[in-house]
C-alpha cells in the first residue's frame, strides 16, 4: 500500500465516491427509547454532559442533546452521502492514479488508475491518528502507539485491533464521530483519550471494556 501521510491535517481536495449507502444502527443500548434529536451544533458542545449523565445513571433526561455515531465499518468505506470525512477537519486520502492495491487477497498488485476509487489502497495523505489528536493538543493513548502514524482509513481498514484488544478502530471511528460537525457524539475528543487510557472511568455496564462502551455508541 502507498501512503504518504506527512503533514496532511486538512481534507481539501479529497476525491470521494459517492455511491455508498451505509445504514445507522440504533442507538437504544445506551438509554431509553426516545426519539434522537440531531444537532447541528459543535461535536464538542454537549459530548461533556451526555456523558456525566451516563456516568450517573441519568442519560434519560438528556438524551434528545446526543447523537449516535457511525461504526468503524461505515467510516471506513471510501465514500458516500454518510459518514462524510468532509463533515470532519480530516481527510480519508486523495485519490492517486500511480497507487496500487491489491484485490481478493492476492499478492498481485495492480494500478489504481482511474475506475479504483472504491479501492482504499488507492488513496494517500490520508490524516494520520496522531496528526487527528494533535488538532485537539491530544496526545496518542500508549495502547494505540503502534498505530499513530498511520493514516486513519488504514487503521479502519486494515488494522482495526478488536482482535488484539487495543480497539484501534474502535478509537478511531470514535474520534471522527466526535469530530464530525453533524453529530454531537456522547463523547468528546478529550474524553475518549480519558477513557481509553483508564478504561475503570468508563460508566456501567460497560466498565473496563472499551470495545463494548463504544460499540454502543454507534
Amino acid at each position: 500500500m502507498e501512503n504518504n501521510s506527512q503533514n496532511h491535517v486538512t481534507k481539501k481536495g479529497a476525491e470521494l465516491n459517492s455511491s455508498v449507502n451505509i445504514s445507522r444502527r440504533n442507538f437504544s443500548r445506551i438509554g431509553a427509547a426516545a426519539p434522537i434529536l440531531m444537532s447541528l451544533a459543535s461535536p464538542s458542545a454537549l459530548g461533556a454532559p451526555c456523558l456525566s449523565n451516563m456516568m450517573s445513571g441519568h442519560l434519560y433526561q438528556d438524551r434528545g442533546q446526543c447523537s449516535p455515531g457511525w461504526s468503524p465499518g461505515g467510516w471506513k468505506n471510501v465514500g458516500g452521502s454518510e459518514p462524510d470525512w468532509n463533515s470532519t477537519p480530516f481527510q480519508y486520502g486523495i485519490y492517486d492514479p500511480k497507487a496500487t492495491y491489491t484485490k481478493g487477497g492476492g499478492k498481485k498488485a495492480k494500478k489504481c488508475g482511474h475506475n479504483s476509487k472504491n479501492q482504499p489502497e488507492c488513496y494517500v495523505e490520508g490524516t494520520t491518528l496522531s496528526e487527528a489528536l494533535g488538532y485537539y493538543g491530544l496526545g496518542c493513548p500508549s495502547g494505540l502507539a503502534s498505530v499513530c502514524h498511520l493514516p486513519m482509513a488504514t487503521i479502519l481498514n486494515e488494522n482495526t485491533g478488536g482482535g488484539t484488544g487495543n480497539f484501534a478502530g474502535h478509537f478511531v471511528a470514535a474520534l471522527l464521530n466526535a469530530s464530525h460537525s453533524g453529530i454531537t457524539y456522547v463523547i468528546t475528543p478529550s474524553q475518549l483519550v480519558g477513557l481509553y487510557n483508564d478504561p475503570s472511568t468508563i460508566p456501567e455496564p460497560y466498565t473496563g471494556n472499551i470495545g463494548s462502551f463504544l460499540d454502543s455508541t454507534w
